[in-house]
């Protein structure tokens, strides 16, 4: 590989890394915000602390998990095809030699993927967060 493929992969690596990054936040933010709607239910010292221990943690999750709540919301066939996206990338970067390559996906197949995630998701919960800041 010449030093102009190496510099494209590298940039196409790190366009994937971001676009991993950029997705997951926005998936944080919105499992966030949604949260703030469990502190104005019922049992309300009950959903406070839940809504406060969600908001906290939700961070820690796993991607998978994060995205498994929004099935039923999303395409099925975008988290099918995020969840190896997401395994191929914690692979590169950890590189652990104990575990199997996962199948890789180019970085513009990551980036399309995340990016109709994250449209999605956003179609969806954008009435959340006008709910939460009235």
């Amino acid at each position: 590989m010449d030093g102009h493929d190496q510099r494209m992969n590298n940039e196409g690596l790190l366009q994937g890394r971001f676009s991993k990054i950029r997705s997951k936040i926005v998936v944080i933010e919105h499992l966030q915000t949604g949260s703030e709607l469990l502190a104005k239910g019922h049992l309300e010292q009950y959903s406070v602390k839940l809504a406060n221990k969600f908001k906290n943690e939700v961070e820690c999750w796993k991607i998978d998990d994060m995205l498994d709540l929004f099935n039923g919301e999303i395409d099925p066939y975008l988290i099918g095809q995020a969840k190896p996206i997401e395994r191929c990338q914690d692979w590169i970067a950890q590189r652990n030699p104990k575990r199997a390559t996962p199948p890789k996906a180019s970085p513009e197949t990551a980036f399309a993927v995340l990016t109709a995630i994250v449209d999605q998701i956003r179609a969806v919960h954008t009435s959340v967060a006008e709910v939460v800041s009235d």
